[in-house]
């Protein structure tokens, strides 16, 4: 029975080895086809595979502001936790109450400098005309949301008098 589980296993793996070859096989011969070809019977053939594409991939999206800031921001507190992580590993961090929390907001802000630029690179490769917008909503995202979000579990504790 273990023979029969084995074949069924295999099988999709040979349906998608199947398909690809068959794929591949027509782009060589279209390929080796268009070598045939000279230049202007080339460029005036029919576009197909990777040429129907290219424009849609390549295209900003219509929220780069929005992207470059969530990309900018990733990029800064990854650096940030790599650097609070080193940091907790040669130095004695834990030793103190709250030293691992004040460690944190001086890292988070001295690699600021990382996640404006992520982001203002990649909103100007995108074609962003407004940098100054994206400069600002990059330095208080990561902020505003952390800050709503201690605001509404505040809130809550204070609603259930759990807080003193």
């Amino acid at each position: 029975s273990s023979g029969i589980n084995a074949e069924w296993s295999l099988r999709p793996g040979g349906l998608v080895a199947m398909i690809l070859m068959r794929t591949l096989r027509k782009d060589y011969q279209r390929y080796s086809k268009d070598d045939d070809l000279d230049d202007i019977e080339r460029d005036l053939g029919d576009e197909y595979g990777w040429k129907q594409i290219h424009g849609d991939v390549f295209r900003p999206g219509a929220h780069s502001l929005f992207f470059s800031t969530l990309v900018g921001t990733g990029c800064q507190l990854s650096f940030a936790a790599l650097i609070i992580i080193l940091l907790a590993v040669t130095e004695k961090l834990w030793t103190e109450r709250g030293s691992i929390l004040s460690t944190a907001i001086f890292v988070y802000a001295a690699t600021s400098p990382v996640g404006g630029y992520m982001g203002g690179a990649l909103y100007s490769q995108l074609g962003g005309r407004r940098w100054i917008r994206q400069s600002l909503v990059g330095a208080s995202l990561f902020p505003g949301v952390v800050c709503s979000t201690s605001f509404f579990i505040n809130f809550i504790a204070i609603s259930y008098h759990s807080a003193k």
